[in-house]
This record gives structure tokens, sequence and C-alpha cells, in this order.
């Protein structure tokens, strides 16, 4: 093969990568992660068993090491070591599926920005590129116009009214079109053409009318002070007159915009339009930043328990669980399991320690002083560029990189590693590759493909139709596609299993297995779940898994509420602010029979934070489970004193499920009649009271309950008869 036919065949891999951020596929877990890290990391090992052979045909294109090359490797050896002597080294290299990371994909963008700082050699070639990913930018733009004007035939907004795109994610989306944004107005400064330069400016005004419908503050921001750093920098650096004019212009109408804004925020102009409410709403009495502070406080502490080597690559979890903070928990449906900081200061530093975060802000100063060197500061291209970095550093202190963002921030750190080399090296006369050492590097090629991508596809869609069974109520097939799929032993392995113990509670309620079918589920998901501690014993979500199943498999087994409460002290040795560790050892020491054992743990969560009210309905439960009536009532009226409106229909009902559980007529009966006066109309409320006085022998009311019930539903005819019937027997 011709070098020049294999130079063309890397260059199309590379053009390739910026059709990443643009892949969804719903036949995967994680369908806009997934796809995209595949697709990805299959291009760049094709590219680089490529790039091998045409170095040695063409030894030019050999990698040349610039400084910011240097500091870059430098950066990835650091995390590499610390990932070696980090926690959970596993996790470190491999990553999970919903974030498609790990030092496995890590690697892949080192070799992204070694072949591209090595093969692009003229500045044209780096505006083309740059060019590929605005036009992919702004299709993905058009789909999210698209989500907004809810064109029928494409997927809906994953965040609802905040567009989403092909990203799948908001924030995400606006990060990738944050980055977007400064190319075009870096390709706008470097095209001569009317044309394109109108195109790029009606591009960064589309884009930008598209990151604003995103709702993300981050990002905005992000946008607002790289475009005042831009204009600054005009202003102080630029000697052309009519420039530095145009960008005071610029400064004072960002400045009166935000001022405008934040004084009028009262304003329904402002108040009607949901991102600059956002905007105009962040407080540390805002929900969000309330988490993000906490989450930020916890990170600060478990830095300092691995201040140098820190936790590993992807280990930032370990740091969050063990300083979980126990106030993020207000309700079930609190956001409670944390992997990123989302900061990127704590980020690198809780994973990759002092030396890992210097060595990430070292690529960051030696970038900029590439741009200011060499007489490139007053360049209106390089304030472009260091504004870009500005901009993509402040959206990174509120949220964390995804693949799209990745491969243009490599992208940007490939164009500053070509400029700041000298020239190239002339043609060198190269040698032919051997047949021999083809072949095996091509075997190498189809192994790495296979292991690291092809194969963990294969379980990933494997255990997607398994979910797909079970959503359609079918868990005997759902059944037989996850033990395929973690047949495949894989890296996607610990997930597909979080999601087999959720599997086989529900298969278990669905009355399709036989009791022993059942009990080899439950076996077979314990003897999976069990992988996941032995491969990642630090991981404290994996606990919470293993002692949900012990708890639903304790009825084959009694013997399994033990162990439930084993790993509960486990668990707690990693994460011991988390109050649904606690729920979940006092519902297996209450089903051993160990009363105050169990009522303990549920007093120890409240302990943690006595705003949960999940918390105090817990031990509220456990009383009435105990027969502690009275005090069941006086946890009930701390309920109410915190909020509780013991009136609603919910909470009534809530109750009605408890006293049920212990059959405690007298108070169903009250609860019953407290929620008719609500829904008097309702006939199947009379119904359930005519069943529960039955229970407590008054007959009389009985009648009268379900005489009620069938006034106002005669189609209850048929089971009224009925049941008078049974009360004169």
């Amino acid at each position: 093969m011709r070098p020049n036919i294999i130079k063309g065949i890397i260059y199309a891999c590379l053009y390739l990568t910026l059709l990443a951020p643009f892949l969804v596929w719903g036949k995967f877990l994680f369908p806009y992660i997934t796809p995209k890290t595949f697709f990805f990391r299959i291009l760049i090992e094709l590219a680089l068993f490529f790039y091998i052979l045409l170095i040695i045909y063409r030894p030019e294109y050999r990698p040349r090491f610039s400084k910011l090359t240097w500091i870059i490797l430098i950066y990835f050896l650091i995390i590499t070591f610390t990932s070696i002597f980090g926690l959970d080294p596993y996790r470190s290299f491999w990553g999970n599926i919903e974030r498609g990371e790990g030092l496995l994909t890590v690697y892949h963008l080192f070799i992204f920005f070694i072949l591209i700082s090595s093969l692009f050699r003229e500045k044209k070639e780096w505006l083309r590129f740059f060019s590929i990913s605005v036009f992919v930018s702004l299709i993905i733009s058009f789909y999210a116009l698209g989500q907004k004007l809810g064109v029928g035939f494409l997927l809906p907004s994953a965040g609802g009214t905040r567009l989403t795109g092909t990203i799948g994610n908001a924030s995400f989306l606006a990060a990738y079109l944050l980055l977007n944004i400064f190319l075009c107005l870096f390709l706008f400064v470097n095209k001569k053409k009317l044309g394109w330069r109108i195109f790029y400016v009606s591009v960064f005004l589309f884009e930008a009318y598209i990151l604003f419908q995103t709702e993300t503050r981050g990002a905005l921001l992000g946008l607002f002070g790289g475009l005042l750093l831009l204009a600054l920098l005009s202003i102080i650096f630029s000697k052309n007159k009519r420039l530095k004019l145009g960008f005071v212009g610029l400064f004072l109408l960002l400045i009166v915009s935000a001022v405008s804004i934040w004084l009028c925020r009262d304003q329904s102009w402002v108040n009607n339009v949901n991102t600059l409410r956002r905007l105009t709403t962040i407080s540390t009495t805002d929900v969000t930043t309330q988490s993000r502070l906490l989450g930020w406080q916890a990170a600060w502490r478990g830095w300092q328990d691995r201040f140098f080597l820190g936790y590993g690559y992807e280990n930032y979890n370990i740091a969050f669980n063990k300083y979980f903070p126990a106030l993020i928990y207000r309700d079930p449906g609190s956001r409670v399991w944390f992997d990123r900081a989302h900061n990127i200061i704590f980020d690198q530093a809780v994973t990759g320690g002092i030396f890992g975060i210097l060595a990430y802000l070292s690529i960051f100063g030696l970038s900029i002083w590439i741009l200011f060197s060499k007489g490139r500061c007053y360049n209106i291209g390089s304030f472009v560029l260091i504004s870009l970095l500005a901009a993509y550093f402040v959206q990174n202190l509120f949220v964390f990189d995804t693949l799209g963002t990745y491969i243009l921030f490599y992208s940007v750190l490939g164009f500053l590693a070509y400029l700041s080399m000298p020239g190239w090296n002339q043609e060198k006369q190269g040698s032919r590759p051997r047949p021999f050492f083809v072949i095996v590097l091509a075997l190498l090629l189809i192994f790495s493909t296979y292991v690291f991508n092809i194969k963990p596809a294969i379980a990933n869609t494997i255990s997607i139709k398994g979910l797909s069974y079970a959503y359609h109520n079918n868990y005997v097939e759902a059944m037989n596609y996850f033990k395929k799929s973690l047949s495949y032993q894989t890296y996607q392995a610990p997930e597909i299993r979080q999601n087999l113990v959720s599997l086989v509670t529900r298969a278990s309620q669905s009355n399709q297995f036989t009791q022993e079918e059942d009990k080899e589920n439950f076996d077979f998901a314990i003897q999976e779940i069990e992988k996941n501690l032995a491969m990642s014993p630090s991981n404290a979500r994996h606990y919470m898994f293993a002692i949900n199943l012990y708890n639903a498999a304790a009825k084959f087994d009694i013997s399994r509420y033990q162990r439930a409460i084993q790993l509960g002290k486990k668990a707690i040795a990693l994460s011991s602010t988390r109050p649904q560790l606690y729920y979940l050892m006092g519902q297996a020491a209450l089903a051993l029979g160990r009363k105050e054992e169990g009522i303990d743990y549920f007093k120890r969560s409240i302990e943690l934070n006595p705003q949960a009210m999940e918390s105090h309905w817990n031990l509220l439960t456990a009383y009435i489970l105990t027969g502690q009536n009275s005090l069941a009532a006086g946890e009930l009226t701390k309920m109410e004193e915190m909020g509780l409106d013991y009136s609603s229909m919910v909470t009534l009902q809530r109750l009605t499920k408890i006293y049920s559980a212990v059959k405690n007529f007298q108070e169903i009966t009250l609860l019953y009649e407290k929620m008719i006066e609500l829904e008097p109309a309702n006939a199947d409320l009379y119904a359930k009271l005519a069943a529960a006085y039955k229970e407590l022998g008054q007959i009389a009311k009985a009648k009268e309950a379900v005489q009620k019930a069938l006034e106002l539903n005669p189609g209850f005819k048929e089971e009224a008869e009925a049941f008078l019937k049974s009360l004169e027997e």
C-alpha cells in the first residue's frame, strides 16, 4: 500500500472522530455515551495501525515532542501512576458504561493528540479540521432546534425544556457548543473571503442561541467570561485602533447587559425566560448550588486524605462516598451518587493528587504562553484561542468533560503543539514494513478492537435486550439475556449486574417463575453481585445493591438478612453518613426480630439529617411494625411539625399501606374515613372501608359502606353482592 493512501486513511479516521458527538443508538445501555465511545476508540486504533506503517515508510512523520507534548505526557504518566497505586485500579483503567472513560479512553485521546499534531503540518489542514467540527456542531444545533420545535421523527430532548441534541444532556451540549462557538470566531479571523466570514458569524449567533436554550449556567458564564476576556485582550494589546474601538463597544455591551439583567432580576421579562431566571437565581439557598457546595466540601476533605497520590483516575466516587454530605439527601428522588465533583479542580486533585492537578493546570499555563510567545501576542486569533481555553476552563468549574469536548480540547492542544514546534523535517528515506511485522500488527489491532470495543459492545447490546424484555413484562427472556450478557465477562459487567439486582427483584413478583426458578435467579444474582464486591471493594454503591439483593433474597434463606447487615457494616466503613445504608440495615435487623437494633439504625439515619422526611417515615414504620403505637404517634406528630400534610391522600395512603402490613384494621378504618372526607365520590375507598369494617366485625358499618360504594359505582354490583353474602356467613 502506498504511503499517500495510508496517510489518507489516517486523515479519514481523524476527521471521522468529529462525528462521534452526533452518534446516538438506543440499542446500547447509555445510548448517548456508549456508541460515541466505541466509535472513537475503534477509529483511533485503526488510525494508529496505519500510522505505525506510515512512519516506517515516511520517518518525517514520526512524533516530535514539543514542550506542550511533554507536559501532556507527564500529566498522563501521573494519572497512570496514581491509578496504579489508587484505591480501585480496575475502575481507573476501564471506567464505566455511564461515562465511557477510564484510562483506556484517555490513552486513546493521547494517541489522537499525537496523531493530529504529527500529521497536520500546515495551517490550512488545521482550519479544515476545525471547519468540519463546526459543520458537525451546526447539524447537532439544528437537531436541537428540531427538538425545541417538536419535530416528530427526532428524539425528544432528554432535558425537557432544556435542549440536549444528540449529546443527551443539556450541560454537555452547552459545553460542546461553547468550544465550537469560539472555533467559529477563530475561523472568522483566519478566513479572508466575505462569504465564509458571514457563514461563521451566522453559525456563531445560531449556536449561541442554542446554547442559551440549554439553560446551562456554567457554559453561559464561560461564554460571557470568554468574550469579556477576548475584548480585554484586544483592547490592551491590539494596535488596530478601529478594532480596539470595536472591542471597547463589545466590552461595554457585555457589562451593561449583565448589569441590566441582574438589576432587573425581579422583572417579568427576566423571570419569564427560563435561562435568565436560572442565571439570576444562583444563590446559596438554591438546591443545585447547595448540592454543588456540599459536594465540593466532600471533595476537599477527600483530597486531604490522599493529598499527594490521589485516589486514582475515575475514583472520585470513593472520596465523595467517604465524606458524603447527608444534607444532600432530602427525599428518595435526591441524586446522591456522584462520580464527578462537577469542578475540574477537585476532579483532577482528588483523583490525581497535587501532582495531577499541577500537571493539568500546567497544560493551560503552557498553552497560553505559547499563544503569547514569538510575536503572537498581537494576533487576534491568539486572543480567540486564549479566550476559548478560558471559557472551557470556567464552564468546567461547574460540570465535566465528555468525549465531544475532549476531542475538541485535544485538537486545540494539537494545534498549539504545531504552533510551538519549529519547521518540519524534510522528507526522509524510509523502508518498507516487513510482512511478518504487518501481520503481527494487524493481529494486535484485531485483538485490541475486539477486547476493548467489540466484545463489550456485544455484552452491552445483549443487556439492553434483556431490559427491553423486562419492560414488556417478559422476565423469563430478560433473565436469559442478562445471563448471556454477563457470560462475556467484560468491563461492562459491574453496571449490568446492578441492573440485574433490580431485574431479579421485579421478576420475583411477576409470577413467571416457579419457586425453584425464582431461587435460582436470586442465587445467580448474588453470585454476580459478589463479583462486584471482590472487584471493587472500595465502592460503596456496590454494597448498596448487594444489601438490597440479600434483603430481597432472604425469603429463601433468612440468614441472608445477617449477610445484609454484615455488608452494611462494611459499607458504613466506606460511607458512614449515607442514610440509605441505615434504612437497609434496619430493615434486615427487624426481619431478624432484633427490634431495638433495627430501630437504632433508623434513629441513626435521622441523626445524620433530621430534615430528611424519608428517615422519619422509616422510623415511624418501624414503630408501627413492632407494635409501639405510642412512639409511632409521637413520631407522626414530629413529622406534622416538620410540614408533613397528614390530611393529604398521599400521606393517608402510605400510612394505610404500613398499617395493612400489621393488620391494624382499627387504624386502617380511621384512615379510609379521612380519605373519604377528601374524596367523597370515590367508590373504591368505600369498598376498601367496608372490607376493613368486616375484619373488625362491624358488620352493619360494612354493609353501609358497601351500599355506598354500589351507589357511587353500579359496576360494583357483582362484587358487592358477593361481599354482602360473605357477611352473612
